[in-house]
């Protein structure tokens, strides 16, 4: 058997709160009730008077919307952060290419000076040895600056 529904029982009314019945219940200030109520954009009803959940906000903020800014705030830093790095970061292929034109502009000049074969030959020599050790030394140190940045992917 199930139970019977009695015709006397109301749904229950929620309760609607004038500024001053809820300053009073609150124990908060009627004018600062009525500052939080306005910046936080709450507007009473028609019948002059707050619902609960708007006095809530008013009386002890909104702590989601508290939570959300500082998470869009983390997330902003963190987009700023990566696109500085990314700034600061060259395509190894443009590295490569720029020290290569670089020897080659430094070879070309060389071997148009007035000076003895041997004595280019020497310097070209040189040139080609240490620009292999820079370049080794180089992409070294890059591999070794981006290895943590690679660790976060």
């Amino acid at each position: 058997m199930g139970k019977e529904r009695s015709d006397n029982v109301r749904a229950p009314t929620l309760t609607r709160w004038t500024l001053e019945a809820a300053a009073r219940e609150f124990e908060i200030d009627r004018k600062t009730l009525a500052k939080r109520l306005t910046a936080a954009s709450l507007t009473s009803g028609l019948d002059g008077a707050f619902s609960t959940p708007q006095i809530c906000a008013a009386v002890f903020g909104d702590l989601y919307g508290a939570k959300l800014r500082v998470a869009n705030a983390q997330a902003k830093k963190l987009e700023r952060e990566n696109a500085e790095a990314e700034r600061e970061l060259l395509p190894t292929e443009l590295v490569e290419r720029f020290l290569s034109a670089t020897f080659i502009a430094v070879r070309q000049a060389i071997t148009a000076t007035h000076l003895p074969e041997e004595t280019k030959n020497r310097a070209l020599t040189l040139i080609a040895e240490e620009g292999e050790v820079i370049m080794d030394r180089f992409f070294t140190e890059m591999e070794a600056d981006l290895e943590p940045a690679n660790a976060e992917v």
